[in-house]
């Protein structure tokens, strides 16, 4: 089971850099800057969905009846997650790119635009796929839905 094993892996590598990570980042989150508070973001709520998925994967694969409300939970919550660590990046990255371009604030908003528009559109192809989507009683997806596509 693949998601076990990078459960595995990402728990070995957090009791790796666990103090590394209390010496150089924690310090930095107290005085609230921005890198810090990405590398935390990544960090944990990656930490956490991967938990989750195995969660949900042991629980398919155990054949355990589940409401199909609780399968529109994990596809919303996939989207949540997905989103919120693709955005810590993103900001990051439009950060860094604005001071590469000594500050230029057309490059600014053009990075924001992309940024906007990537949100949007995985906002609205989660809100057009996941109402849609029929689950078996393991939630397996029975019929995907053609927005599917866009979402994952």
């Amino acid at each position: 089971m693949s998601a076990g094993a990078s459960l595995g892996v990402m728990l070995v590598d957090f009791f790796w850099l666990l103090r590394d990570e209390i010496t150089f980042v924690w310090p930095n989150i107290r005085r609230c800057r921005p890198y810090s508070l990405v590398y935390v973001i990544e960090r944990y709520l990656g930490l956490a969905g991967q938990g989750f998925n195995v969660y949900v994967s042991l629980r398919i694969a155990s054949v355990l009846s589940t409401p199909p409300s609780y399968c529109k939970a994990w596809f919303v919550y996939q989207a949540i997650t997905v989103q919120i660590l693709l955005l810590s990046i993103e900001c990051a990255l439009i950060h860094r790119i604005y001071a590469l371009f000594q500050r230029n604030y057309s490059i600014l908003s053009v990075l924001a635009i992309f940024c906007s528009l990537q949100l949007l559109s995985l906002g609205a192809s989660a809100w057009l796929a996941i109402p849609n989507t029929k689950h078996s009683e393991t939630c397996y997806v029975l019929k995907p839905n053609i927005d599917t596509i866009y979402f994952a």
